[in-house]
């Protein structure tokens, strides 16, 4: 998928070493934002694009407006994956969300296997409340000396089988996190989140809240020789089922 800088450039008639002359950057640095390739890029540099651009810096991270167009098919469900990308990484998490939390509520991840004494791991996953989990993105946000930012869905997609969305239990959503380091510098990283509903759309009725009860999720890789060898065991348990 191009990114929103690819489009600009479509729009606009120009190549990447004519954008490069006009913001007085080198033309690797304006390749980079158009194919996606880094993940840090100085303020500087971003601030050059955007002004002869006209887009912002945190617009140059983004994918393409096309991007605006996905929606679930619900508007519960639209509000809910824009809340998790407005708050996600933010102090307020636990408190703005909590009204779409189940009282049933696991977080599982693959950094959260547990270990044996020499590192090696035992196969089993550790889970966190909705509280532990709201409370390890800041940490880590702040372990990597990055300052709160903002998220936004990439993709919105029901898991299903038979395209059944409204009997559909789970939600895979892509989600990137943009956010400054001490340097305001801007980075992002793209997130994999598999989201287990307490009821489906058909279940809920027209003035219930939807609420999550599992959330599974990785970093993705920029490379896809990268890619872990890796299937949640209760994901890869229900293949096969009507809906996964």
């Amino acid at each position: 998928m191009p990114t929103r800088l690819k489009h600009w450039l479509t729009e606009n008639a120009l190549t990447g070493h004519q954008l490069a002359q006009r913001a007085d950057v080198s033309p690797r640095a304006v390749y980079n934002l158009i194919d996606g390739r880094g993940d840090r890029f100085s303020r500087s540099i971003l601030s050059k694009i955007a002004g002869a651009t006209n887009l912002t810096r945190e617009q140059l991270l983004e994918e393409p407006v096309i991007i605006a167009d996905r929606r679930s098919g619900d508007p519960r469900i639209d509000a809910m994956v824009r809340g998790i990308g407005q708050h996600l990484f933010t102090t307020g998490c636990a408190k703005e969300l909590r009204r779409y939390i189940a009282p049933t509520f696991a977080c599982y991840s693959p950094i959260f296997e547990t270990r044996r004494g020499d590192g090696s791991r035992e196969g089993r996953e550790a889970t966190l409340s909705w509280d532990q989990m709201c409370a390890a993105n800041v940490r880590g946000q702040k372990a990597g000396g990055r300052r709160e930012g903002i998220s936004m869905p990439l993709s919105i997609d029901w898991i299903t089988s038979d395209g059944d969305n409204d009997h559909a239990r789970q939600l895979s959503v892509v989600m990137r996190s943009i956010s400054k380091g001490e340097v305001d510098d801007l980075t992002y990283t793209d997130h994999l989140i598999i989201l287990g509903l307490e009821q489906s759309l058909a279940e809920m009725t027209v003035v219930e809240t939807p609420k999550i009860k599992s959330w599974w999720w990785m970093t993705l890789p920029r490379r896809l020789d990268n890619i872990p060898q890796y299937t949640p065991p209760r994901l890869s348990a229900q293949m096969g089922r009507k809906n996964i």
